[in-house]
């Protein structure tokens, strides 16, 4: 977690710097989360998720959703998920990115998370207009105020054979 204005300034921090430090970590925060998704919608089959939780299932603990959540990415070669509230009834949501080498097999990706429904939206334009468009889309929506945590892949492992 980021160190808060505030923090900086009681660890010590002349204003200014805590001013510049601070605005300084929030730029590379949003520049990584633009690579990531950059990477992703290199991927030969990029999909924009979002996960609701139905009205069942809301008071479901949040680590449960998170674990069944990334169940259903890991076949991904890199995801990003973030959970959202919706400025209609304030429910809980999460919206992922996510690039596959294969194209998604719907009823098993569908089936490995139960607590809601999936909306699956394959991206298909892939020119540079499109594309940054999408990402501008995408990041925007990761990183604005009604957003919460965000959650990333892990990079894989690449294993050599001797």
């Amino acid at each position: 977690m980021p160190k808060t204005l505030l923090q900086r300034i009681e660890e010590g921090q002349y204003y200014q710097k805590a001013i510049d430090n601070t605005i300084r970590c929030d730029q590379r925060f949003h520049f990584r989360i633009k690579q990531r998704i950059e990477r992703i919608l290199c991927e030969p089959y990029p999909y924009f998720i979002t996960f609701t939780l139905s009205a069942y299932e809301e008071g479901q603990p949040t680590d449960k959703i998170i674990k069944a959540i990334k169940k259903a990415l890991s076949g991904a070669e890199g995801w990003l998920f973030n959970e959202d509230y919706g400025t209609e009834n304030g429910r809980l949501h999460y919206h992922a990115v996510a690039g596959f080498t294969e194209q998604l097999d719907y009823t098993t990706f569908i089936s490995k998370y139960q607590y809601g429904a999936v909306n699956i939206r394959s991206i298909v334009k892939k020119d540079e207009k499109s594309l940054r468009e999408y990402l501008l889309k995408v990041t925007a929506h990761s990183i604005k105020q009604t957003a919460g945590k965000i959650y990333r892949s892990r990079k894989r492992r690449v294993l050599y054979e001797i």
